[in-house]
């Protein structure tokens, strides 16, 4: 494939302006003595190191030379051999001191240069982040991250890390201590969650009337009604139910004694009216006898229906212990009979 001469020499001119940037010494007059003398040893023997592609020493050098002379191009240099580690974290922070202080220099090319630097790195960069659920949050919270203590607006920031490394998220409250261990990683905002126990709150005031429930006002404050206002639970649906039921019994066992006694009259009405000896009946005989074998099957029912009606109201007036009282008592008169119900709600 054909070489793009131009392209070639667009490329060669970019790499040859990051060296020369890289290289050039800063504007401002370099401290004399013999610790500027060891950082520009450890300098020149860290750029040796890194053009040779061993990383690790020259990133080592490197720091030592900006340790001891806090120089522009050697903290360019070291962000540069950081993101060739792998270290993001490390080379934009140091991108970002290092456009800093040349301004400070006003060297323009070398603040763009680290700028641009820096602002490649931000999609890669990996952060641990703190959150405090509810009921962990309390005011005398305090979270440290790797022992330096965490501004409570940076908690959700997240702080940015070299990814891979580990960090220790430390919160304390109350005497209690969460301690947690979180590993950095690229792309990635890690967070971490402050787990403590609830916060302790005071005693709750003991109510006068704990077993009576509050009552819903429209102003929605509870109001707490006395043991006078409160109703008896269940009484008015018991005296229902066991007052409906003699009432049932009542028109049972009344039934049955009007059957009886239209059963006793039918007999009466076919012995005037019939002849046993040959089983013959007028006409009014064969009414008589149709009437009396109806009642004779109506009779029976009523009166079965009604006891157990009468005796399940019993029972459940019984159950309420005297809340209220009734009676039944049968009644017969002439023409016919019936049941005389009485009792009090």
């Amino acid at each position: 494939m054909k070489r793009n001469p131009f392209l070639s020499r667009a490329v060669l001119g970019a790499c040859s302006l990051t060296s020369a940037i890289l290289a050039a010494p800063d504007a401002r007059a370099e401290p004399p003595g013999s610790v500027q003398d060891r950082a520009d040893v450890r300098f020149k023997e860290g750029r040796a190191l890194l053009e040779s592609g061993r990383l690790a020493e020259a990133c080592d050098k490197l720091a030592e030379s900006a340790a001891l002379s806090r120089m522009g191009r050697t903290v360019l240099n070291l962000a540069d051999c950081y993101e060739r580690r792998g270290m993001t974290g490390s080379a934009y922070a140091a991108f970002q001191e290092a456009a800093q202080m040349a301004v400070a220099a006003k060297r323009p090319d070398a603040e763009r240069h680290a700028r641009e630097r820096a602002a490649q790195l931000e999609s890669r960069l990996a952060r641990i982040a703190v959150t405090v659920p509810a009921r962990s949050e309390r005011s005398d919270l305090v979270v440290r991250y790797d022992g330096r203590v965490l501004d409570r607006a940076a908690w959700s920031l997240g702080e940015i890390a070299d990814p891979g490394s580990t960090h220790t998220i430390e919160a304390t409250s109350e005497g209690h201590v969460f301690t947690k261990a979180a590993t950095a990683e690229e792309h990635k905002t890690v967070l971490v969650a402050i787990e403590l126990p609830a916060a302790r709150e005071s005693a709750p005031a003991v109510a006068t009337h704990a077993t009576t429930p509050a009552v819903a006002v429209p102003s929605g404050r509870p109001v707490v009604p006395s043991d006078a206002t409160v109703p008896r639970t269940g009484q008015r649906p018991t005296n229902v139910l066991a007052f409906g039921a003699l009432g049932l019994g009542a028109v049972g066992l009344g039934l049955g004694v009007y059957s009886t006694v239209r059963v006793l009259d039918a007999r009466s009405t076919m012995a005037a009216h019939c002849d046993e000896s040959d089983r013959s009946c007028d006409a009014e005989g064969l009414d008589a006898a149709k009437t009396g074998s109806t009642y004779a099957i109506v009779g029976p029912i009523a009166f079965a229906v009604g006891a157990l009606a009468a005796a399940g109201g019993a029972y459940l007036m019984l159950r309420r212990g005297g809340a209220g009282s009734a009676h039944v008592a049968p009644a017969v008169g002439r023409g016919g009979g019936g049941l005389i119900v009485g009792g009090a709600f």
